[in-house]
């Protein structure tokens, strides 16, 4: 998971900032075969946007350098007086061992998130049995 804090001052930097997530998230999903999908919150208050996303792979964040667009954006903050903060956080294990020590130790509960094909797949079927059933 990777959460980054974005300390923008204002509204219309905070509004910034939710667009380009927007324009984004869909050439990162296309091009990051890890990427599993990304949150935004919103602090209205205090003006600033954390984004938390979601990956299969510590190693699978790599593939941002893949999408050109990201590589761009990455810049814009900065440009606008937006400061970023940005921190990488790892699976330590079940929650019953981390937290208790317990021996019974369960897989992570990203082992069985589905591939990218798997759900194209499941939307064909649904949308097939939708179309079929009317």
């Amino acid at each position: 998971m990777v959460v980054t804090s974005f300390a923008c001052q204002s509204i219309p930097k905070m509004l910034l900032i939710w667009k380009l997530h927007h324009q984004l998230k869909r050439r990162v999903y296309q091009k990051a075969a890890d990427f599993l999908g990304v949150h935004l919150i919103l602090d209205w208050p205090n003006r600033t946007v954390r984004s938390i996303s979601l990956w299969r792979r510590v190693h699978g964040i790599y593939d941002m350098g893949e999408v050109p667009e990201h590589v761009e954006a990455t810049r814009i903050p900065a440009q606008h007086g937006i400061r970023t903060r940005c921190g990488v956080f790892s699976y330590d294990g079940d929650w019953l061992a981390v937290l208790f020590g317990a021996r019974d130790v369960r897989p992570s509960p990203l082992s069985d998130w589905p591939g990218r094909s798997d759900l194209y797949l499941g939307k064909q079927k649904e949308r097939r049995h939708v179309q079929n059933s009317h």
